[in-house]
């Protein structure tokens, strides 16, 4: 039976946690997938990548961080982040997934298909004509969910000091430029 969800927006001290969360879940991963010979040079990997990332925003750009609710009890079951950003080549604003996670003991229960279904409804609220994501190819649940969503992979990539892809860049596109 499928609990009932609701988002909350973080506050500083919730976003401050997050990001030394993030970066470890982030550098586990990317341990895991092969793109650092070691923990230790990973972690210093994404803390470098998180803060470069959101310490450089530009005018029109904003980030997001919202908990992810269990409504009946109150208990916090995950972290959904995300941001507008601009292209280079166009100034059309779209929606960027930085990172979802889904705490353990609470997966695989629908929260993260809940969280996704929520930011699209927010994306097309306020008209953004897309959602990109990247995913960590050995995710196969995530990459799994994403793709019901209706994500298309538009690219495959390495990163690190892998020279063999292992991440997808996915799209979900909600609006033509057109109707933008």
């Amino acid at each position: 039976m499928f609990t009932p969800l609701k988002l909350i927006e973080m506050n500083y001290d919730d976003i401050q946690a997050y990001q030394a969360f993030s970066q470890r879940e982030y550098a586990q991963g990317m341990l895991d997938q092969g793109e650092y010979p070691d923990y230790e040079t990973a972690v210093r990997a994404a803390r470098n990548e998180i803060t470069y990332y959101y310490g450089h925003v530009v005018p029109g750009e904003s980030h997001f961080a919202y908990h992810i609710i269990n409504a009946a009890n109150g208990e916090k079951v995950g972290i959904l982040a995300f941001s507008i950003l601009l292209r280079r080549d166009s100034k059309i604003p779209f929606i960027f997934v930085d990172y979802i996670s889904i705490f353990p003991g609470h997966r695989r229960l629908g929260y993260a298909r809940f969280a996704m279904q929520w930011l699209e409804s927010w994306a097309r609220e306020h008209t953004f004509p897309l959602i990109d994501l990247n995913v960590m190819q050995h995710k196969k649940g995530a990459v799994k969910l994403y793709q019901d969503l209706g994500y298309v992979i538009f690219q495959e990539r390495a990163l690190g000091l892998s020279k063999v892809p292992g991440r997808f860049d996915m799209r979900l596109e909600l609006l033509s430029e057109d109707d933008v």
